[in-house]
């Protein structure tokens, strides 16, 4: 993983800015994301017809309970082109078997309906971490934005069902009106078509929705790591050290020099405390100079 690379300015971040991030970034990515979503769950929903035969809601089902293994697309391809390396859509594809692959029974499991799902994939999928160590790291990723992945997941779910819908009411108002087809005629009578219309359409949903969920779940989890690991002062530290670079050895020499004596001599001349101690609603500062002499010694030697 190389910083320089990152697309976005590294900062801090409120949990919703980061989940409004994701749904920029997602805009600008949507089409291969959406295929590496869709291609999967038509293959796995096809093979599902097959096996559960003229059933229009098993299919449904399974491509539903599968969305912890589809929605790993998406997010491969996220954490790939965030850092300015996009991958293609055949390689991706690819790529998804061995993605798949990684905890595939908890995720199917005691994890399926994890809440926070989308911004605790990542630490499986590109950190592969397991157990002890996952629940360590969970535990401080989970800390304070937690909440926000929760929420996520809620809006996801209102979000598919608004679509679905929808789409559904749309396609119904674009039938003729010589056929006398009544919505709530369609809602309550069992229908073989509106079945399979409705499946079609619910599944679309799902697919348009999945991208803009697993990017705006990987941006919270790397606007925490930002936070976390201080990556907005990591890249700011290695920018001086290229402008630096570039700099005459002579003139970075002097420079060093010049900055290493102002501070001896401020430190020599006015000694500043080292810590605070905080006691009774009283600030008592505690120093020395043998503290200003070893932290002087420090920086020369640096």
């Amino acid at each position: 993983m190389d910083l320089s690379k990152l697309t976005i300015e590294p900062r801090l971040r409120q949990p919703w800015e980061a989940v409004d991030l994701g749904i920029l970034l997602t805009q600008h990515w949507f089409w291969p994301m959406f295929w590496s979503w869709f291609i999967p769950a038509c293959i796995i929903g096809a093979v599902s017809l097959l096996i559960f035969g003229n059933n229009s809601y098993w299919p449904l089902l399974v491509v539903w309970w599968l969305k912890p293994f589809l929605d790993r697309g998406p997010l491969l391809f996220a954490s790939r082109a965030l850092f300015d390396d996009p991958i293609a859509l055949k390689d991706l594809l690819k790529q998804l078997p061995n993605a798949w692959k990684r905890d595939c029974l908890p995720w199917l499991t005691w994890r399926r309906l994890s809440p926070a799902r989308s911004m605790v994939m990542p630490v499986t999928l590109l950190e592969g971490l397991k157990g002890e160590q996952r629940q360590k790291r969970l535990s401080v990723l989970q800390r304070t934005d937690s909440t926000a992945g929760t929420w996520l997941t809620i809006a996801g779910v209102h979000i598919e069902t608004v679509i679905s819908f929808g789409l559904v009411a749309l396609l119904f108002m674009m039938v003729p009106q010589q056929h006398d087809i009544g919505l709530t005629d369609l809602l309550t009578v069992e229908n073989t078509a509106y079945d399979w219309i409705s499946t079609v359409l619910t599944f679309l949903a799902m697919a348009l929705v999945a991208p803009f969920y697993a990017t705006s779940g990987f941006t919270l989890y790397i606007s925490r790591r930002i936070e976390l690991e201080a990556w907005d002062v990591e890249i700011r530290f290695r920018h001086l050290v290229e402008k630096q670079q570039k700099k005459s050895p002579a003139s970075s020499n002097l420079l060093s020099f010049a900055g290493a004596l102002l501070l001896t001599c401020g430190l020599l001349l006015n000694p500043q405390p080292t810590w605070a101690d905080y006691e009774d609603d009283n600030y008592h500062l505690i120093g020395s100079q043998k503290a200003a002499h070893s932290l002087i010694n420090e920086v020369m030697e640096g």
